[in-house]
């Protein structure tokens, strides 16, 4: 008889535990349990019919669910009912088979919860009673839907106070989304030809910044939290170390090392991460660019770091400090050990700004300012060492070149123009010693 593991979240397929029971040649009686899923399908005819796969783990069965669900949507594929000139695989139906791929890729959770995001908010369902797109047919989605749907669509949804919903990043972070789902099916053979191939991305545009304006202000900050010797110090302090916010909130005391040594330094690791499934936080030991990297500590930096241990020290005494254990040997921790998550960090951020009667800039910016502040040393670091601090940033090297080609150029060009402003005070004459029109 079947038992059945814990419910599973809809879309996702069940999975059922069996044991098969057979009579060996000595007639003696054996069995052995294996792993089944499945999952309901509708045919070319409109028939339900169920498509399964087994396996001896639960990941070797949705593999292989996976597999034949390909197979049966696949025109002319093995095990196909489906007449080769008529693909009925909804966008959905390919989200799902793509979705449950991701999974099980080399991919990050939080990457996984983006793409959700952008279909279950944006791509599936319809806008203003228009047919959701996800209920559309693949052979019947064309260039033009989607031109539509990214033209006019998405740009018609609006905030309660009528501003636009989504920004041209969002919409073209959309695009990616869609278009790689598109391709997987095209691998898989389930399309042919993606119906987005003809349609345009939306243009990337860069951050309307004032970065020299936000720098000023950063200084600013860190001079009234150092002034005041706020106890959230040390948490922002470290964005100008090149952490991401995820990368920062994820730093344990272990990567710390030689914090009381003449050579401290910190490993970047792991980052704090929440499930794809909206079940709760962890670490993910797959940091942004899969790398790990260390970066060199100096003042004010060490001494932050050493104040802010003596601090969380003192907290640990208390009774109300009750972290939890997988997240206990975390750097920055609330005051009574919970976990400081992405959105909170986001929302203390915009509220110290406040505090300080400083505008508003977006956190991130603040990778951008580390580059531009690195290129304006004396000797600006190398390239190469700025990636080894930053991880890689298109983003930050961008306003890290920008900066330091101004230095570079100041010199020479400096000298240049005094070249110029003495060639102008001679009589310049051509071959035939006419003059030769002044600069």
């Amino acid at each position: 008889m079947a038992t059945r593991p814990p419910r599973r979240r809809h879309g996702e397929g069940g999975l059922t535990v069996r044991t098969k029971t057979w009579t060996n040649a000595d007639g003696e009686q054996r069995s052995s349990t294996y792993y089944q899923a499945s999952k309901a399908v509708r045919d070319v005819d409109g028939k339900r019919r169920i498509v399964t796969g087994n396996g001896r783990t639960p990941k070797d069965a949705f593999d292989r669910l996976t597999e034949n669900l390909v197979k049966h949507h696949s025109p002319g594929g093995k095990g196909s009912n489906v007449k080769p000139e008529k693909p009925v695989m909804t966008l959905r139906e390919l989200y799902e088979l793509w979705n449950t791929n991701n999974q099980r890729r080399q991919i990050t959770d939080t990457m996984v919860r983006k793409y959700q995001g952008y279909f279950e908010n944006h791509i599936l369902p319809g806008v203003d009673g228009a047919p959701a797109l996800g209920d559309k047919r693949l052979d019947k989605l064309t260039e033009d839907d989607l031109t539509i749907f990214f033209g006019e669509t998405l740009l018609s949804k609006r905030r309660p106070d009528g501003r636009p919903l989504l920004s041209t990043a969002a919409t073209r972070n959309i695009y990616m989304a869609l278009s790689s789902c598109l391709r997987y099916g095209e691998r898989k053979g389930i399309l042919d030809r993606s119906p987005l191939s003809g349609v345009p991305a939306p243009r990337k545009q860069r951050p309307k910044d004032d970065i020299e304006f936000a720098s000023a202000q950063a200084a600013k900050l860190l001079a009234n939290l150092a002034a005041d010797q706020d106890p959230d110090f040390c948490r922002w302090l470290m964005q100008f170390v090149g952490l991401r916010r995820a990368e920062r909130l994820g730093l344990q005391w272990s990567c710390v090392k030689g914090l009381d040594t003449d050579e401290p330094v910190i490993e970047i690791r792991y980052q704090l991460a929440r499930r794809a499934d909206g079940s709760g936080w962890y670490l993910d030991d797959r940091t942004k660019t899969y790398k790990e990297r260390f970066i060199v500590l100096n003042e004010p930096f060490v001494s932050a770091l050493r104040d802010h241990k003596a601090a969380q020290d003192e907290f640990k005494k208390s009774e109300a400090w009750q972290p939890d254990p997988k997240f206990a040997d975390l750097v920055f921790l609330q005051s009574h050990g919970s976990l400081i998550t992405l959105n909170r960090d986001n929302n203390d951020w915009h509220k110290t700004l406040d505090h300080y009667d400083l505008p508003q800039w977006r956190a991130h910016l603040n990778r951008n300012i580390t580059a531009t502040w690195l290129a304006e040393q004396e000797t600006p670091v190398s390239a190469g060492t700025l990636q080894s601090i930053l991880g890689h940033d298109t983003e930050a090297m961008a306003y890290y070149y920008s900066k330091t080609t101004k230095k570079q150029q100041s010199g020479p060009m400096l000298r240049y123009g005094e070249a110029i402003s003495r060639a102008r005070t001679l009589p310049w004459r051509g071959p035939n010693q006419q003059p030769i029109a002044s600069l």
